[in-house]
């Protein structure tokens, strides 16, 4: 049982790395951050109901995973075709979600 409570630690501390990674490097998650904190704080203000809270984290969580995803995209791009290229270039627009 020990070993199980170790190798949860390790996975979050790897995923809480990652999300550091992604703080750090692109600029829209700071964004994210920022207003993901926002609507938490106002949600907690006007206090509202478990169905709400459920759709708000649902939508929070959806938008970190296509941030997460697009700096994986774009660091598989970055790796495969370190030099600049067309296609590379296209992968990576696709990629970024459109505001």
């Amino acid at each position: 049982m020990h070993d199980f409570f170790q190798t949860r630690a390790h996975s979050f501390r790897y995923a809480f790395h990652g999300w550091w990674f992604v703080i750090r490097t692109q600029r829209n998650a700071w964004i994210h951050a920022v207003v993901s904190l926002a609507v938490i704080a106002v949600s907690f203000w006007l206090q509202i109901g478990r169905l709400e809270w459920a759709i708000i984290l649902i939508a929070i969580t959806l938008v970190w995973m296509a941030e997460f995803i697009n700096t994986a995209l774009e660091a598989v791009v970055d790796l495969a075709s370190p030099e600049k290229h067309f296609l590379a270039e296209v992968a990576k627009m696709s990629a970024r979600p459109r505001c």
